[in-house]
């Protein structure tokens, strides 16, 4: 039979091993504590697991320069597709349809949709699968295209 003085000493060992352990410390004799040398190793891994805001950052803007998002009529920068087309007698100016464009607008070459200055629009190139390349129009008139890129 165990004397109740030293049930007690367990009991007090038994809580203070589990209290010390989940502070990342470690018990060095009865009643000391010393730092656990793996405390720091869980601020570690706890960082390693948050994402990194940079990286986010960009993928978020690459994700917004591949997709049409709330556009509804002009092309995605990144690969050249049409995001929609706007009715006859409206010009796609921001990503929108509307009845007049600030300047005059260009006309894609494939689509044959107006594009307001300082919109994408699409001309036709000789490559690519798609043989169009994505471009600014400068509000010159219908072939008015500049800052190309490349033939997808």
């Amino acid at each position: 039979m165990m004397s109740p003085l030293r049930a007690s000493l367990l009991a007090s060992l038994s809580l203070a091993i589990a209290l010390v352990g989940g502070c990342g410390a470690r018990v060095t004799s009865v009643g000391g504590l010393a730092p656990d040398d793996d405390a720091g190793d869980a601020t570690a891994v706890g960082d390693a697991l948050l994402p990194d805001a940079s990286a986010s950052d960009a993928a978020a803007e690459a994700d917004a320069a591949c997709s049409c998002g709330a556009k509804v009529c002009g092309r995605i920068a990144c690969d050249g597709h049409v995001c929609g087309a706007c009715p006859a007698t409206q010009s796609c100016t921001g990503g929108q349809c509307a009845q007049h464009c600030a300047g005059t607008p260009c006309v894609d070459d494939l689509t044959g949709q107006t594009i307001c200055p300082g919109d994408l629009g699409g001309q036709h190139c000789a490559g690519g699968t798609q043989g169009v390349q994505v471009c600014t129009c400068d509000g010159s008139g219908p072939h008015g295209w500049v800052a190309c890129g490349p033939c997808f």
